[in-house]
């Protein structure tokens, strides 16, 4: 299993809640398997 690495933002610098929200539902994703 390889290490989890956040995706880089392609046009804003900051993350969007969007994004965060995204990034946490894949994180939980990972810690079921």
């Amino acid at each position: 299993m390889s290490r989890y690495r956040p995706p880089q933002p392609k046009r804003s610098p900051y993350i969007t809640a969007e994004g965060a929200a995204n990034i946490r539902a894949e994180i939980r994703q990972l810690w079921k398997v």
